[in-house]
């Protein structure tokens, strides 16, 4: 095992703990589908789509309408609706593509990043407060994330 670093420190890798929480939560909600498939209760393709685009944009992926709406887990139509209404919300925007017109590529805006950064954010503070901490294990993003708790002296 490699050197642990931890949201508590100072010096820890934020983007890549932001990364794996991102790749983490999207397994997660994929797990929900699998779970309970015939209920749809459990599907937020809107969350799903900003995900997907975080972790692309964190790998430096260009994304395509059709994967994002793929992304989605929602029906090609539902999806299209949720990318136009996250366009509109000014989360993330379109780029048409230079070579093929008829292909577009969505990433995520400013203000998208920052709501999934800021998500992922509360959701390190809560476990802080839980007594949990998100910790990277080794030097680069694929060396694992664990969560592991810390008791506090009483």
């Amino acid at each position: 095992m490699g050197q642990a670093w931890t949201v508590a420190h100072d010096e820890f890798p934020f983007q890549d703990i932001c990364l794996l929480t991102a790749k983490s939560w999207l397994k997660s909600n994929e797990a929900l589908r699998q779970a309970f498939p015939m209920l749809d209760l459990f599907n937020n393709p809107a969350w799903n789509v900003m995900l997907d685009l975080y972790i692309a944009l964190k790998e430096h992926r260009a994304i395509c309408v059709s994967s994002a709406c793929i992304a989605s887990g929602a029906a090609s139509t539902t999806a299209l609706r949720y990318l136009s209404a996250l366009a509109d919300a000014g989360l993330l925007v379109r780029i048409p593509d230079k070579h093929d017109r008829r292909k577009t590529y969505v990433e995520l805006s400013t203000r998208g990043k920052f709501g999934v950064e800021c998500a992922i954010t509360a959701a390190c503070k809560a476990d802080t407060k839980l007594g949990f901490c998100r910790s990277l294990v080794g030097k680069g993003v694929e060396g694992g994330f664990q969560m592991a708790q810390h008791r506090q002296p009483l």
